[in-house]
């Protein structure tokens, strides 16, 4: 089984993984044959995982995943019940203060608006002037040739404006360019940890009769468990103080699983992705 570990942003960057899930009530992956697999639509919805759940209180372990508990969690950094937890507390009488303080669990995440880096934002306007100045539309597409040379000398400006010397060649430009167009670092909610098994695994799981192609996903599970169950045990670790330089052990972690079916290209490929 191979693994993969990607950060994700507060906001809206664990909705792929809740926009796939199957608006039945159903909570099977299983299937009767090949033909079941393609007929199938959506996914399993995701469950709960892990031992730092035990502080929550209202969220258990294996229970099912709502869009609402997502979007609280990693989307606003909030408890993952807290608009229950705020209108019960509106409901006993406690003002607005005394009910957000209710469904906290930490910080809450500060999102700004995102815009496009200086660079880019330069360089859109020079290839407008570039395209005024040789009578087309504003918006039209300029040729590759004048799009890196427009490119190369707002970085070169910009580099020396920055750091009051020219740039000392097409490698530090590059460089330089790169940083400069990636957008603004955007608040971290959490890790999506997705584990996937050899492919033949998916392929003999797809077109296995019912009982084997279960008996794949009770041990592909089971896996996953484990390997998380690891991690909790000995690689959770989290910072505090100025500039995170205090390194201490959690007491555990909240997650969720969502076990998916297919891959992009939409062919078999069971995988389970653990968002931490």
């Amino acid at each position: 089984m191979s693994g993969t570990l990607h950060k994700l942003t507060a906001g809206n960057g664990y909705t792929y993984l809740t926009r796939q899930t199957a608006a039945s009530d159903s909570t099977e992956l299983g299937r009767g044959s090949l033909a079941d697999y393609y007929s199938e639509k959506g996914e399993a919805p995701g469950r709960w995982w892990g031992s730092g759940l035990r502080a929550l209180g209202s969220v258990r372990e294996d229970d099912v995943v709502s869009e609402t508990q997502m979007k609280a969690l990693f989307g606003e950094g909030r408890h993952p019940d807290a608009e229950a937890i705020e209108a019960a507390a509106l409901g006993a009488g406690r003002d607005a203060r005394a009910a957000l303080k209710a469904s906290k669990i930490g910080r809450v995440f500060v999102q700004g608006e995102t815009s496009a880096p200086e660079f880019l934002q330069e360089v859109a306007r020079r290839f407008t002037a570039w395209n005024v100045a040789e009578g087309r539309r504003g918006n039209a597409s300029v040729p590759d040739e004048v799009r890196a040379e427009i490119r190369s000398q707002v970085g070169r400006e910009m580099f020396l404006r920055e750091q009051g010397r020219p740039v000392s060649g097409e490698e530090e430009l590059s460089a330089f360019v790169a940083r400069n167009t990636r957008p603004k670092s955007q608040v971290c909610a959490g890790y999506d940890m997705t584990f996937t098994p050899v492919k033949s695994v998916s392929t003999l799981w797809a077109i296995a009769p019912r009982e084997v192609s279960e008996a794949i996903e009770r041990a592909h599970h089971a896996a996953v468990a484990e390997t998380m169950e690891w991690v909790e045990g000995h690689a959770s670790f989290t910072r505090r103080e100025a500039g995170g330089v205090r390194v201490i052990a959690t007491r555990g972690l909240m997650a969720t699983m969502f076990q998916h079916r297919d891959s992009r290209a939409g062919d078999p490929n069971l995988h389970t992705h653990v968002a931490v």
